[in-house]
């Protein structure tokens, strides 16, 4: 044998897909691979060593060549790197039976060579496993593909400096959206040089030109100035009438920083001033540093980005876990957010390691309270893994390539369109929409109005016409036009919309609430969502004097509307083994936890009341069941009517109820067992002829190290309980 075989030469050149050349040093592996390749239409070839490989390959060029890494005349890294050196090279699949970390390396050794790469296949692998990596792509003939331009013919200092005298530099906008409910958050402005001869010139290659030669000042400038006086257009009045939506409005930009320019004070002063000359906050603007020149000299940046700080701008820490910072260096610079480097982010879905990267710079960021932004995007597979890590903001392929200035108004108001379809059909088979009035969001609706010491409070929600109140305090009406609904601009964001004088909002200040006989002067509404991230309306309150919220009134009203989300995703039937009432055990054990670790995360103190009524065993046997049962009854409607509006009653076990008060102190506690013990009176009073109701009263406070679980606070009421004797 040569090492060489020709495989199904007898099938016709019109029906081949291309011609594909193998690597392997077992024959029988070797031979199946190329089988199944000529199966789907390849003119498949097969080689044994490298050296017939290459012959193989000087013979007739392959469009795909598959290599098995471990060879006995020499490796497939080596084979690979020889075949970088070769003019047009094939796209690579990579075959191999060792681990998974070695492939990886291998791809990523690969990858810097310059070598397309289809895909990695691990031994033992399937049929249908290898035709989806040689279909996966179609090969581009030689004249697709682009010209890049070599050392001696590429552009020099004097094009760049002409092109960006001549504003040839031109920038396009890549967008980025929220993991969790894909609403758009902003956009990268990417700079792009197409050159009369030498085509398109990758940005690499002209911002190092441009750092070498002096010149990364006045190219930023150049793009910087485009960025900001088209994210200026973007915003305006006129542009968010046309595409009907408020959302261009709240967008952020982001531009690239080059290193070099990081300590040159007057470039940022221009950059201010020219944001300030066209309406922008420094806000809006997100300012990129890679994670290499942010770490270079950790004492020198954090002076220079604590002063960008100062002047507005946010900043975002660029290409991260490429570079070799640290968790002390992160902590101490004042950044924004990370962003997560698109080679780790495109292969998380089928690299463990890729993965680990991933979920360990998320983590990263939440505890760190920053923001973590993922590149390089391109599948629904990834897009679900960063959603379950809980990654705040993505961009890459999967939401759109970067596009030109003009394309962008139609490619978001299509992208809307189709999001508000999915967001209906969500609404619509939720059953949430014109269903009944429960308690459970009712008492949701009255704590936020005691809280927020609000007149009106709403859980409302958005259909295609309408807004409809799910659960309303202070207010008549059940429904309003979607038209005229300050909850249906709140939903095109995915956090909190806070107008403080509705009359002076460009928007809000032709209603018909702001117009009417008793005016909304201000409005403040959270988003509430599914379990898919659909945003259906919001929970919000209202007032009929201009005002502001404090920072605690606005978390309030965050963690508030966490506690409705969590609501909509309860089981819409409970079982009769664990009931979604608060009149059962299960139910109330449920939400008090709930509630209980909302005002733990607020720093809010939470109060419980207990009482449980003494010798109910005895009570049943000698007046029967039923008399027992009217005693227990009779104790949860006094417990319950002894909260205050949007406390949680409940039976907490089969004869003791529990009462618990949120923000509560000692004189609320004071208050609410004194009202209980009034009302326990009245009844023995007013039903001389039933059988006592004789109970032990107990109450306690939240006291952090005492009481960090609902079962602490349970414990200590316990302890504090004394018995309540039954009156004449």
């Amino acid at each position: 044998m040569s090492g060489m075989t020709d495989n199904h030469s007898h099938r016709a050149a019109e029906h081949r897909s291309g011609a594909v050349v193998v690597l392997d040093d077992e024959p029988l592996v070797g031979q199946t691979i190329a089988r199944i390749a000529a199966a789907a239409g390849f003119d498949a070839r097969h080689a044994e060593t490298s050296a017939a490989f290459f012959a193989l390959l000087d013979e007739r060029p392959a469009d795909i060549v598959i290599i098995d890494l471990v060879l006995p005349d020499s490796d497939g890294v080596a084979v690979m790197e020889r075949l970088a050196e070769r003019p047009a090279p094939p796209k690579v699949i990579i075959s191999s039976g060792v681990g998974s970390r070695v492939l990886d390396a291998a791809r990523r050794v690969v990858s810097a060579r310059g070598l397309p790469i289809l895909g990695v296949l691990p031994k033992p692998f399937t049929q249908a496993t290898l035709r989806e990596l040689l279909l996966s792509r179609q090969v581009l003939p030689p004249e697709a593909l682009k010209k890049v331009p070599d050392a001696t013919s590429a552009p020099d200092r004097m094009d760049l400096a002409a092109a960006i005298e001549r504003g040839d530099i031109q920038v396009v906008y890549q967008p980025r959206v929220a993991c969790r409910t894909g609403t758009l958050e902003g956009f990268e402005a990417l700079a792009r040089w197409r050159h009369p001869e030498h085509g398109d010139i990758k940005p690499d290659f002209f911002v190092a030109l441009a750092e070498q030669e002096g010149l990364i000042e006045a190219l930023s400038r150049a793009v910087i100035s485009q960025a900001i006086d088209w994210f200026a257009m973007l915003r305006s009045a006129e542009t968010a009438a046309r595409v009907g939506r408020d959302t261009l409005r709240r967008c952020s930009l982001s531009v690239n920083i080059s290193a070099l320019l990081l300590e040159n004070n007057e470039f940022f002063d221009w950059m201010l001033a020219r944001c300030r000359a066209q309406g922008i906050d420094a806000q809006q603007l997100v300012l990129e540093v890679t994670e290499s020149s942010a770490m270079a000299d950790i004492h020198g940046s954090l002076s220079v980005l604590t002063r960008l700080r100062v002047r507005g701008f946010r900043l975002s820490i660029d290409d991260f876990g490429t570079g070799f910072s640290t968790m002390m260096q992160l902590v101490r610079l004042p950044f924004s957010e990370i962003k997560l480097d698109k080679s780790f982010v495109l292969h998380s879905d089928s690299s463990e390691e890729s993965a680990t990267v991933v979920r360990s710079i998320v983590e990263l960021g939440h505890n760190l309270k920053l923001n973590v932004v993922a590149e390089g995007v391109e599948s629904p597979a990834v897009h679900q893994y960063l959603r379950e890590l809980g990654c705040h903001a993505m961009q890459g392929y999967l939401i759109s390539r970067p596009m030109a200035p003009e394309a962008i108004e139609r490619w978001f108001v299509e992208r809307e369109h189709q999001r508000e379809v999915q967001r209906l059909e969500a609404l619509y088979n939720s059953g949430l929409l014109d269903s009944r009035y429960e308690a459970r969001f009712d008492r949701i609706t009255r704590l936020t109005a005691r809280l927020l010491e609000a007149p009106v409070s709403l859980i409302s929600v958005i259909d295609g016409l309408r807004q409809w109140f799910k659960s309303r305090q202070g207010m008549a009406l059940t429904q309003t036009p979607r038209s005229q609904a300050f909850c249906s601009v709140a939903i095109e964001d995915d956090g909190l919309l806070e107008v403080p004088d509705t009359l002076q909002h460009p928007l809000f200040s032709t209603y018909a609430a702001v117009r009417g006989d008793r005016p909304i002067r201000f409005y403040a509404g959270h988003v509430i969502m599914l379990a898919g991230g659909e945003k259906v309306g919001t929970l919000c309150v209202a007032d009929y004097q201009p005002r502001t919220l404090s920072t605690r009134e606005r978390q309030w009203l965050e963690a508030l509307a966490g506690l409705v989300e969590d609501e909509l995703q309860r089981a819409a039937v409970a079982t009769e083994r664990a009931p979604d009432d608060p009149r059962h055990p299960s139910g109330f054990r449920a939400r008090a936890t709930q509630l209980f670790d909302f005002c733990r995360r607020l720093e809010m103190p939470c109060g419980l009341l207990v009482a449980r009524i003494r010798d109910i065993g005895g009570i049943n046997h000698v007046h029967g069941r039923a008399k027992g049962d009217r005693l227990l009854d009779a104790l949860q409607h006094m417990v319950t009517e002894t909260g205050l509006s949007g406390d949680l009653a409940g039976r907490m076990r089969g004869r003791e109820m529990a009462l618990l008060i949120v923000n509560a102190d000692e004189a609320a506690m004071r208050r609410s067992r004194a009202l209980l013990s009034a009302a326990i009176d009245r009844y023995n009073r007013q039903y001389p002829d039933e059988p006592r109701l004789s109970c032990v009263l107990g109450d306690a406070i939240m006291v952090p190290g005492r009481a960090d679980i609902l079962e602490d606070l349970v414990a200590l009421a316990h302890q504090q309980a004394t018995p309540h004797d039954a009156t004449t």
